[in-house]
């Protein structure tokens, strides 16, 4: 009897870790309740938490991501693809290598010079589309968050 418990637990442990293992694979989809639903933002001695569902648009600055929220930009400790990994991509796209976009502040897109787009967000804020995100983009914004 025990030996059958001891056996059970076992396999679903194993189940469990195989599951973990499948999910961090790159390149492996995730399930919608793992993706980032909030950023933690350290400011001063204290920590505040921002909503990744309110973010206009992230900038990368090096080691540091910054994220346009309205008016407010925050800097967080992290690199731009790192951080896109752990985005929904029904709702974020990469737009360009430094840039990435809420996909709901999308107003416009405007044809620009060899191939590239303009963004214009609902805040105003125009943001090149490059060509080399250009596809993975449009596919993204048909598909919708």
């Amino acid at each position: 009897m025990r030996a059958a418990a001891a056996t059970e637990r076992a396999e679903g442990l194993l189940r469990l870790v195989s599951g973990f293992a499948a999910a961090a694979a790159p390149g492996a989809p995730r399930r919608a309740d793992t993706y980032l639903e909030r950023f933690a933002v350290k400011a001063d001695e204290r920590t505040i938490f921002v909503a990744a569902r309110d973010a206009d648009w992230l900038e990368a600055a090096r080691n540091y991501v910054r994220i346009h929220a309205g008016k407010t930009t925050y800097l967080v400790r992290e690199k731009v693809g790192r951080l896109e990994t752990q985005l929904d991509p029904a709702r974020f796209a990469r737009c360009h290598r430094g840039a990435i976009v809420n996909l709901e502040r999308v107003k416009e897109v405007q044809p620009w010079f060899g191939g590239d787009y303009i963004l214009l967000l609902a805040d105003g804020t125009r943001l090149k589309l490059s060509r080399t995100h250009r596809r993975a983009f449009f596919d993204r914004l048909r598909a919708g968050p």
